[in-house]
């Protein structure tokens, strides 16, 4: 009878403070139990680290833990390709599969056919094996009529396509899927898939959230075995027949590099423009000031000397000042906004409307108009002097330029859905124009004088639009024109 020899006590198990790119080790491994079903991790001595439930039942439900996987291994048929398969992993390399008989003391586990990889979850010195495996199949694989018809279709097609069975094993991979990995299709063909993400960056978040077991869209970076780095668009379906029994997984893998360098550069221009305004908008307030204060000492001390003209310039230079000095901090305010360290809370908007109501009463009292506020709206998650701008720019907006009607009226909804917070201001006034409904929330966009003659300086509404896009939501507006406006924001919940 062939004995285990006894386990290496100083190695122990897989731990769940050890991590993979800040995700627990743990927790990958388990996402490729689920995806393969048989997987075992060594560490470079061939001594097993971790193994699955099924893995173990079918090396006879002993505890592994310290031994050397060779044991369960026929030594005259299976020993040397373990060894090898496990050398060229460690060593970096994407060996091919290697048929190895599994046994337990002197019974026979089965014959499987093994893959493996390496994990750079160990020390660096002793890295990790992920050993995959299957049951040998007895007899070539069938071909499947319909991936033949399928393939005919999706060969040429620009976007890597790649189907897995229920074992997360590759069926099919068009010519993409070659390019974009650097893997000819004869190499990927019946391998498992988790054999080709150690190349991927955030392999780990992947195999974790189980992206290739069910519906998913995820954006990755991949190495290419050129060196070049590629940004892939991910998307995965789970395949069903006919009795809507699942048959496994399609993935379509689009090439976003080009896109995702755009939007990086557009990116750092923002942040560059946001930067600059915030610089110019500091620098401007200096000689502001000097500008309003000296217009105040004309006033005060010259103001006997000055005829009605002269008192006319007087009043325009403060006036102009005056708008200047709004439109400074506004920009200041449209620079701070999705700055880091922005703490979100649940918040009270009853609070914050209760607020305006009474900033705005003269206003509101002037210009006759009834505000209507929700008796008892849900609470927002945001921050609270974000909040307040969204709702101030938008009454500031509408006591502006709704225009004269009879009983004029203001109202505000707070709808609570699924996943997002819907905000509705509404006013019965002359409504917006269809060609400008999406100009207004330009920066610096206003359409003609305010209610008080003067122009608005076209911040307000570019920034509740920013507001709203950095907290995952949108800002548009609706309703016929000369019956009333509807301005909707609405903010995520996450």
């Amino acid at each position: 009878m062939r004995r285990l020899s006894t386990p290496d006590t100083n190695v122990s198990r897989i731990s769940v403070e050890q991590r993979l790119d800040g995700i627990p080790l743990l927790q990958i491994l388990e996402g490729l139990e689920r995806l393969h079903g048989l997987v075992l991790v060594t560490d470079a001595q061939e001594r097993v680290r971790w193994m699955s439930r099924d893995m173990r039942a079918l090396c006879g439900g002993r505890e592994p833990i310290g031994q050397r996987f060779a044991e369960w291994v026929r030594p005259e048929s299976g020993a040397p390709a373990l060894a090898s398969l496990c050398a060229k992993a460690v060593r970096g390399e994407t060996p091919s599969p290697a048929q190895i008989e599994l046994c337990h003391h002197n019974e026979a586990g089965g014959s499987v056919e093994a893959s493996a990889f390496r994990m750079d979850a160990g020390s660096e010195d002793d890295p990790y094996v992920v050993i995959v495996a299957r049951p040998t199949r007895a007899g070539a694989a069938v071909a499947d009529a319909n991936a033949i018809e399928v393939g005919a279709i999706l060969d040429d097609a620009p976007d890597a396509v790649i189907a897995t069975d229920l074992e997360g094993y590759i069926t099919y991979a068009n010519r993409a899927t070659s390019d974009i990995l650097g893997v000819d299709t004869s190499e990927l063909l019946d391998r498992p898939i988790a054999l080709f993400l150690p190349t991927v960056s955030g392999f780990a978040r992947l195999i974790a959230r189980d992206a290739f077991t069910r519906f998913v869209n995820e954006d990755l970076h991949l190495k290419h075995r050129d060196g070049s780095e590629l940004c892939l668009s991910l998307s995965t379906r789970i395949v069903r027949g006919s009795s809507g029994q699942a048959r496994g997984t399609v993935s379509f893998l689009r090439d976003v590099t080009a896109r995702k360098c755009m939007e990086e550069a557009l990116e750092r221009k923002n942040r560059e423009l946001e930067q600059y305004v915030h610089t110019v908008s500091h620098d401007l307030r200096s000689p502001l000031v000097s500008l309003l204060g000296f217009s105040r000492l004309l006033r005060t001390d010259y103001q006997e000397r000055l005829d009605d003209t002269g008192l006319h310039f007087l009043d325009r230079v403060e006036q102009a000042g005056r708008t200047m000095e709004i439109l400074i901090q506004d920009l200041l305010e449209l620079s701070r906004i999705g700055q880091p360290g922005e703490r979100r809370t649940m918040v009270d908007p009853r609070s914050i409307l209760l607020q305006l109501r009474a900033e705005l009463k003269p206003r509101l009292d002037e210009q006759g108009v009834n505000l209507v506020l929700p008796a008892n709206p849900p609470l927002v998650f945001s921050n609270r002097t974000r909040l307040y701008q969204v709702f101030s720019n938008l009454l500031g907006n509408a006591l502006d330029h709704m225009g004269p009607c009879s009983n004029p009226r203001l109202r505000i909804e707070i709808a609570e859905e699924p996943e997002r917070y819907h905000i509705v201001v509404s006013d019965n006034g002359k409504g917006v124009a269809y060609a400008n409904r999406e100009r207004i929330f330009e920066i610096f966009k206003s359409l003609g004088a305010r209610a008080d003659g003067r122009r608005s300086t076209g911040v307000g509404l570019a920034i509740v639009k920013k507001i709203a896009e950095t907290h995952r939501g949108t800002a548009w507006v609706d309703g016929e024109e000369g019956h009333g406006a509807r301005f909707h924001v609405t903010l995520s919940k996450s």
